[in-house]
């Protein structure tokens, strides 16, 4: 492992255990009700329908269809990208049920059940759409086109992040505190496919 992923995996871990921490203290109030009133400035029917569609991309039916898509055309190759997957949703769980964070209540625009720390939906979006990532870094592409690509991919992350605080099922330092919490897992995961050659 390179000397510049091993102090950004560094970093991302200070990042994640100063959440939560934070959370654990009950800390993050002040910068969780500001921002989701900054996200939620933009409210209306519109916004509202159009991030119930974008928080689906993270959500189980999704990642289920992603995964059995992927072993039927990629076949081993796509056995990597599940184990990816089913990682994060364990790792999520036994976090969930270790941290045992309440979800916002009052603000939701739609029904969530149980814990909220980390949240899945951003680790779920993230190990899906960060593995893509990796997959068109490694690809031959076009040059502009990896970058079309990726930029989409990122949105897309940043999007789901975005509707599952807009939603009201989560607080902001739990999307970024699974957002990272993914990173950190695709960064050790791909540097154990990169060892094996795998793609």
């Amino acid at each position: 492992m390179s000397l510049i992923k091993k102090v950004f995996i560094s970093i991302l871990s200070i990042t994640f255990i100063s959440i939560l921490i934070c959370v654990l203290l009950d800390k993050t109030s002040y910068i969780d009700q500001n921002l989701y009133n900054v996200i939620i400035k933009f409210k209306n029917v519109n916004m509202t329908n159009f991030f119930k569609i974008i928080t689906e991309l993270g959500g189980v039916i999704f990642t289920v269809i992603v995964c059995v898509l992927s072993l039927i055309i990629f076949k081993k190759k796509g056995l990597y990208f599940c184990i990816n997957i089913i990682s994060v949703v364990l790792l999520n769980n036994i976090l969930k049920h270790i941290i045992m964070r309440p979800r916002p209540t009052g603000l939701n625009l739609i029904n969530e059940s149980g814990y909220s720390f980390p949240s899945g939906h951003s680790m779920n979006s993230c190990a899906m759409f960060g593995f893509l990532i990796y997959l068109l870094l490694k690809s031959n592409l076009n040059k502009y086109l990896k970058i079309i690509f990726i930029s989409i991919c990122s949105i897309i992350i940043l999007l789901v992040m975005t509707s599952r605080v807009y939603l009201g099922v989560h607080y902001f330092t739990d999307v970024c505190a699974g957002c990272i919490l993914s990173i950190i897992w695709l960064l050790f995961y791909t540097e154990y496919l990169d060892k094996k050659k795998v793609y």
